[in-house]
């Protein structure tokens, strides 16, 4: 999810706090989720620790990107950013500097992801670790975005090679990602269609609600728009999540009430 190579950095109650909210967020309880990275934040902030503030302010940016919620996401970085531009937090800036990154590009400014690129060999140089062992989902969002579809496949191939080797909870998403990829570059279809099948299946073992979503609308938007099966687990689950105002669940929503004749990416 985000950084665990900073135990300096880690008040034990606020790396909770944060891991219990990014939990809920899987679970498809988003409201209590915002609530309890809200909290970590004011408990971070009565710590008075930078390094600390710093985790509950970079969670927070995490779930808003996964709710669709682009400025919130950029405010807690930049707020962030703001705070951590001593050496000894430097990683703590770059990842800030990595969702700004993110914000300009899905903005449309090509700047956004020159600096996510900057951003992602400055950590790979400091803390030693293969870039694709740890995915940095806003980079691969950025490429999406700004029609990089080349660069987003390779480096989601490379970190879905290393998330299904050990199936962590990043392989759903990452697969999701990939199969959309694949599809825009014009894949063959069982290759899209595997892809997502692994995203679904992945995240019903993990008892992820989020990703399987994210999952079934990729599936009825580009592989099997009538597929009635899928629409009723679709809607199911939508009825099992707890609703909020997040851009994500409008479209999810709104998923539902549309008829789609054949897959959109079949226009090519």
């Amino acid at each position: 999810m985000m950084i665990e190579w900073l135990p300096f950095s880690d008040h034990p109650q606020v790396s909770a706090a944060c891991f219990q909210g990014w939990a809920l967020c899987l679970r498809g309880d988003y409201q209590r989720a915002e609530r309890q990275v809200s909290a970590a934040i004011r408990l971070a902030e009565k710590i008075a620790h930078p390094g600390t503030l710093a985790l509950a302010l970079l969670f927070a940016a995490a779930l808003y990107r996964q709710l669709g919620h682009v400025h919130l996401a950029a405010r807690h970085a930049e707020r962030a950013a703001a705070m951590t531009g001593t050496p000894d937090l430097q990683l703590w800036q770059i990842s800030s500097q990595c969702i700004l990154g993110w914000q300009r590009a899905l903005a449309g400014d090509a700047t956004g992801l020159t600096l996510l690129r900057d951003s992602l060999d400055q950590m790979a140089e400091l803390n030693g670790r293969d870039r694709y062992q740890r995915p940095v989902l806003w980079y691969s969002d950025a490429c999406i975005e700004l029609g990089e579809l080349n660069a987003a496949e390779e480096y989601l191939d490379q970190c879905l090679v290393i998330a299904r080797e050990r199936t962590t909870l990043f392989l759903p998403e990452l697969a999701t990602q990939l199969a959309k990829v694949r599809d825009l570059l014009g894949h063959p279809a069982n290759e899209v269609k595997a892809l997502a099948e692994m995203a679904i299946n992945q995240s019903r073992e993990h008892g992820n609600r989020h990703q399987e979503l994210a999952a079934l609308e990729l599936w009825l938007t580009r592989i099997e728009p009538n597929d009635q099966q899928a629409k009723e687990s679709f809607r199911q689950l939508l009825s099992e999540v707890s609703h909020s105002d997040a851009p994500v669940l409008t479209r999810w929503i709104s998923l539902l009430d549309r008829r789609l004749p054949r897959p959109v990416g079949a226009e090519g």
